[in-house]
């Protein structure tokens, strides 16, 4: 049973959950106390050792229907009467002894070697299946099977014609059971591939593009990127327990061991959590990227990243209490419709809004904090005061500039963004998960 459980823990760390060697081992101690039998039981004790999330949870649901369907539990092998013919019975090989014998125990412990000994991460077409059935049957031990039955076809004594029946309808049997655990192997193996997939073009789709439905899934790639981020630049700020040695910090420490080094220490530059002050522009026809844009910064938030965040349309607000005192979503949803804050839902207008951030706020902006304006630069045919962009990229260490649009656009019609282009350090397109994931990845790099 363990190389079904290892089986298992395999499929789903493949599906995204994270699942250490230690929560592996409990899970396989608890299912030693609570037993096979009950099916209800045997799930709940491995979902409460290994689930640590919502999404682990639908993904462990899914994953056990498909892997422990009703033949993991009970054989499909029938009751086999045993056979005296001791003489013949030592010409045979292992398994068909087992089946001669009615030990089912030791006929499955070859049936899971074989299937143990496939790889079937590449199981991506039902018409591989057929082969597939094929490379565990030519397994040792299975494929012995084959070679008996026509061992046996060959002699003529009593009782032969019998043990060659047995031995077939055993091998049907076989050939069905392993059928099943292919086709199994095939549904997991491709939803994971799917869903795989699926967040790939999720990743990829415009924001323009994404429709009610689609917004949820975009919801939960993005807690995906922000796991990610999260466990490669929080490793990043560990690594001063490695690295150069500081030789002077070394001999002070351990100057009581009478010159033995015994608790070497490193240099490491201290990386402090990079301040974000967040502007986006919250009316309709950016609405999609600054929602999503601020649910990836506050996934982050207090974790790798301060930040503060604003609101504007005709005007300028800080937003950054809605998210203290309510979830992510609803937050976005409160900031979209001006609820608890002093915005006008009026025409846009940069000009103002940065006024209003000069006058309010730019003194709180500190030369390592890095301002990020989520906009498409349509002013209205309003006054830009560009030269205020000037004034807060002069008082912070970088000054990002995401549009949505695509560059061949900007400055065309009512768009000033070439203006205010001038006075950015990075301007770049950016209307998919992907792009808000690389200049998160940028910001905390640096």
């Amino acid at each position: 049973m363990e190389f079904i459980l290892q089986s298992f823990f395999t499929i789903l760390r493949e599906s995204g959950v994270r699942i250490s060697v230690g929560e592996s081992i409990v899970a396989m101690n608890a299912i030693k106390l609570i037993g096979y039998s009950d099916r209800e039981s045997f799930k709940h004790t491995l979902s409460t050792c290994l689930i640590k999330t919502i999404e682990e949870k639908e993904i462990f649901e899914k994953s056990f229907e498909l892997f422990f369907s009703a033949h993991m539990f009970e054989s499909q092998l029938d009751d086999y009467n045993e056979y005296s013919s001791d003489e013949i019975k030592e010409e045979l090989s292992e398994i068909s002894k087992n089946i001669l014998d009615g030990d089912k125990a030791g006929l499955m412990t070859i049936v899971r070697k074989a299937l143990q000994n496939v790889d079937f991460r590449d199981l991506k077409r039902i018409t591989q299946q057929g082969l597939y059935i094929r490379k565990v049957m030519d397994q040792k031990g299975i494929r012995d099977l084959e070679q008996d039955i026509g061992m046996l076809a060959e002699y003529n004594f009593p009782g032969a014609g019998r043990m060659t029946m047995l031995l077939e309808k055993t091998k049907r049997e076989l050939v069905e059971y392993i059928d099943s655990y292919v086709s199994q192997q095939y549904n997991l193996h491709n939803d994971f591939n799917d869903r795989v997939n699926e967040e790939t073009r999720i990743r990829d789709t415009t924001f323009s593009k994404i429709d009610q439905k689609k917004a949820s899934d975009m919801s939960r790639v993005i807690q995906i990127l922000a796991k990610q981020l999260y466990a490669l630049h929080s490793r990043r700020r560990k690594n001063y327990k490695r690295g150069t040695l500081d030789i002077r910090k070394t001999l002070r420490k351990n100057s009581s061991y009478q010159g033995y080094i015994f608790v070497p220490q490193y240099k490491y530059k201290k990386i402090q959590r990079p301040e974000i002050f967040v502007i986006c522009d919250i009316s309709n026809s950016v609405q999609n990227m600054s929602r999503f844009m601020l649910l990836f910064v506050y996934s982050l938030n207090k974790t790798l990243l301060k930040v503060r965040s604003f609101a504007l349309c005709s005007n300028l607000t800080e937003v950054s209490h809605v998210f203290k005192h309510n979830s992510g979503e609803i937050a976005i949803d409160k900031i979209h419709r001006g609820e608890d804050i002093d915005i006008s839902m009026g025409p846009t207008d940069y000009g103002q809004a940065f006024k209003d951030f000069k006058e309010q706020y730019l003194s709180t902006v500190k030369s390592t904090s890095t301002v990020i304006i989520l906009g498409d630069a349509r002013n209205n045919e309003g006054d830009p005061k560009s030269k205020l962009l000037k004034e807060i990229q002069d008082q912070c260490k970088t000054l990002i500039w995401l549009n949505p649009e695509v560059e061949t656009m900007w400055g065309a019609g009512d768009s000033v963004m070439d203006e205010y282009r001038k006075y950015c350090d990075i301007a770049q397109e950016c209307n998919s998960i992907n792009h808000l994931h690389k200049t998160l990845d940028l910001i905390l790099r640096s």
